[in-house]
């Protein structure tokens, strides 16, 4: 039997049927979460757990600028997370309405925090570990990956640019639109709100370790320790006991009687430092303290891993300016067409890696070496 009802991504065009079916769904005892492109319309229409803040900014832009985002036109919708006179009443009418907010700040936005660097060191640990060795090669370099890149909506750019090789004018965009992020979820929780604390896993970092990162930006966006440690715990707890509690009190997220024996014991105080939640020294389920280490058992993998969400696709060419050159001829200037270019593309030729500039996702250009 199903826990919770996940639905298509809110948008204008289904937003009659949307309220139909959540309607439904509510009557069954049903939570519902999901993506949505107008936060306050998918909140009106029955939505229980917003995905990611993006539907919030998308709200507030005017046509032209939503058109305009949808062409890649901007690098980040957290631009226009600005109006707060408007996006603090959004925010008071999904609170009085319930709903939820899983903002997953560290999938989008890790690496703008400012212990990106210290996070990667950690996965690094992690990932490498051969006593804990379930992830694949492939999907552990995306992992590593993330704390260095940052999520780009433009056509100027591939889906996770690294943020060293940025223009500088395009960085501080992402900076200022990683802190209005920080500052709306600060607002969320300030109005009553509750929030989630998600990680996109496995896209979004390694999973374990990505719920206790998303912690630390939840109190780097301005959460106290146990209101970070509340939206990993029993504030999603609660999604499991349906509309209204219809589905009776959850049996996890909180140590109380009825509920289950599922504890992780920890060193130190995390309400001193949120960090401390790592410093992890036993973990007990059902009853039963786990063996800590390696388990071949937990997981096998039956067929090559695949690319991870978020990742790019291979670049394909479709076309080369100038296509013939004579012999002998002096240096070219070369524009090579096609997609899946990364701002880490390099061309070789004769197996020497040439300059490459990156102009978008499906232009670059190189010079070719005279006598080449």
């Amino acid at each position: 039997e199903p826990d919770v009802a996940w639905f298509a991504q809110y948008n204008d065009r289904n937003s009659r049927a949307y309220a139909i079916a959540a309607d439904e769904a509510h009557k069954a005892g049903f939570i519902i979460f999901g993506h949505t492109d107008n936060a306050p319309g998918s909140v009106r229409d029955g939505m229980d757990i917003i995905e990611h803040i993006w539907g919030f900014a998308e709200a507030v832009m005017s046509p032209e600028q939503l058109r305009s985002f949808k062409e890649g036109k901007f690098l980040t919708w957290a631009t226009f997370l600005t109006d707060w006179s408007k996006l603090d009443g959004m925010i008071a009418d999904a609170v009085r309405r319930g709903a939820y907010l899983n903002p997953t700040l560290h999938y989008e936005w890790g690496g703008m925090s400012k212990r990106a660097l210290q996070r990667e060191l950690e996965d690094y640990r992690v990932l490498s570990n051969p006593d804990l060795s379930y992830i694949p090669r492939n999907v552990a370099d995306g992992i590593l990956g993330r704390q260095r890149q940052i999520k780009n909506f433009s056509s100027r750019y591939e889906n996770t640019p690294w943020i060293s090789r940025l223009p500088a004018d395009d960085r501080k965009e992402f900076e200022a639109g990683f802190q209005n992020v920080l500052e709306f979820t600060r607002r969320y929780v300030a109005a009553g709100g509750k929030i989630h604390a998600g990680t996109d896993t496995i896209a979004g970092g390694t999973p374990g370790l990505g719920l206790h990162h998303e912690m630390e930006i939840l109190v780097e966006a301005g959460l106290t320790p146990m209101q970070a440690l509340k939206a990993a715990t029993s504030w999603p707890a609660e999604l499991l006991q349906g509309k209204n509690g219809s589905r009776g009190t959850a049996k996890i997220g909180s140590i109380r009687p009825g509920s289950f024996a599922d504890l992780v014991v920890v060193s130190a105080d995390p309400l001193s430092d949120i960090s401390n939640t790592k410093k992890i020294e036993r973990v007990m389920k059902n009853g039963r303290w786990v063996e800590l280490g390696y388990h071949p058992e937990y997981f096998t993998s039956v067929r090559p891993a695949r690319p991870i969400v978020a990742s790019n696709l291979a670049p394909t060419i479709s076309s080369m300016q100038p296509n013939r050159v004579q012999e002998g001829s002096s240096p070219v200037h070369v524009m090579l067409e096609g997609s899946g270019f990364t701002t880490t593309s390099l061309v070789r030729v004769d197996g020497i890696s040439v300059k490459t500039t990156f102009r978008n996702p499906r232009l670059l250009e190189f010079d070719l070496p005279a006598g080449a």
